[in-house]
């Protein structure tokens, strides 16, 4: 890893800390009263015989419908999709927008583009999805992927999602799961961006199996391959009860060529104490670049809160290989980690 410019001015580091954590750039309209989804789904504002380039979505019906759209293959790329009004999902399960990933991915250096996935361009506005809601304690929802997003290889921005909860249990594919899951995006493409987004008081369950090589769960996006920027995580609280997977505040895993940038986090991430293998930051789980000029990249970001348990923890990040961290700031508090570090866990 390498660490550029760590002696910033008192003064700043913690006036960037303070804008960065009350959500700079980030806002939400909250116009009246949400629609709310009653569990049913609309899909007749997309013709297929008429395409466009640019639809309108003003329900929580239209929501799942663009869900429906998606899982059934048409990844909708090219076409952008506007929201004209904050969502209420009341509780009901949501179904991933994007709910596969192939089995095969690998952090170490290849994207595979999992199928189906996103890849439009999704413009928030400003506005508020509520009550995202994927399994239940007793009854965690199975898959390889889980968040209102699954798979994106386009862009999202502008959004803000409150009050959501995930409990999610990887479905274990020819003996090893690969898995990731968020409240925003679980799996973000070379090609996918998120920008402006929000994430606020908000819970993730992911239960990692033992078979598992990869896992990796964050406040706003699982596994990461594009951009994240300017997006934060307020309140959030992460867990992994059996200690396999890698947990991040704002992100699981970053791999070759991610950038996280202007991004923070705030809130509670808890592993297990004496974890067999994984690693929890307070903002980043694992940023994992390559060996050539495809570093991962992680500029002017900040954490606060707690990381609790796990292998390799860190305030900021959990394991560092392979990647330039430029400008970051931390103030998480790391206990019960089998090897913890203020700013690393190992890097």
């Amino acid at each position: 890893m390498i660490l550029k410019h760590r002696s910033l001015c008192i003064f700043l580091v913690f006036a960037f800390l303070g804008a960065l954590l009350a959500g700079a750039g980030i806002t939400a309209k909250a116009k009246g009263i949400p629609s709310l989804w009653d569990g049913t789904v609309d899909t007749s504002w997309y013709d297929p015989n008429v395409p466009q380039k640019e639809y309108a979505i003003s329900s929580a019906p239209q929501l799942a419908g663009l869900a429906q759209l998606v899982n059934q293959g048409n990844s909708l790329e090219g076409t952008t999709i506007r929201l004209h009004s904050d969502l209420d999902l009341a509780g009901h399960n949501w179904i991933p927008i994007g709910n596969q990933l192939e089995a095969d991915i690998d952090l170490s250096g290849t994207d595979l583009s999992p199928i189906p996935t996103f890849g439009g361009t999704f413009e928030g506005n400003g506005h508020i999805i509520s009550n995202l809601t994927i399994g239940s304690q007793s009854s965690p929802y199975e898959g390889s992927c889980a968040g209102l997003f699954g798979s994106v290889n386009g862009h999202i921005s502008n959004l803000s999602l409150e009050n959501a909860s995930i409990f999610f249990s990887p479905k274990a594919q020819g003996g090893q799961a690969y898995a990731a899951s968020a409240i925003l995006c679980a799996y973000l493409g070379e090609s996918g961006s998120v920008d402006h987004c929000l994430a606020a008081n908000s819970s993730l369950s992911a239960v990692s199996l033992p078979t598992s090589r990869l896992l990796a769960s964050g406040g706003l996006v699982g596994i990461c391959y594009g951009k994240i920027s300017s997006a934060s995580v307020r309140e959030g609280s992460l867990s992994d009860p059996n200690g396999f997977g890698t947990l991040g505040g704002l992100c699981g895993a970053a791999g070759p060529g991610s950038v996280l940038k202007l991004c923070s986090s705030s809130g509670e991430i808890c592993g297990i104490e004496n974890a067999v293998a994984s690693f929890a930051g307070g903002l980043l789980g694992a940023a994992l670049g390559d060996n050539g000029k495809n570093a991962a990249s992680v500029q002017r970001c900040c954490a606060q809160g707690t990381v609790t348990g796990g292998t390799w923890s860190g305030g900021l990040i959990g394991n560092a290989s392979n990647t330039v961290v430029e400008n970051c700031y931390t103030t998480v508090t790391v206990k019960n980690a089998v090897y913890g570090g203020g700013f690393l866990g190992i890097g």
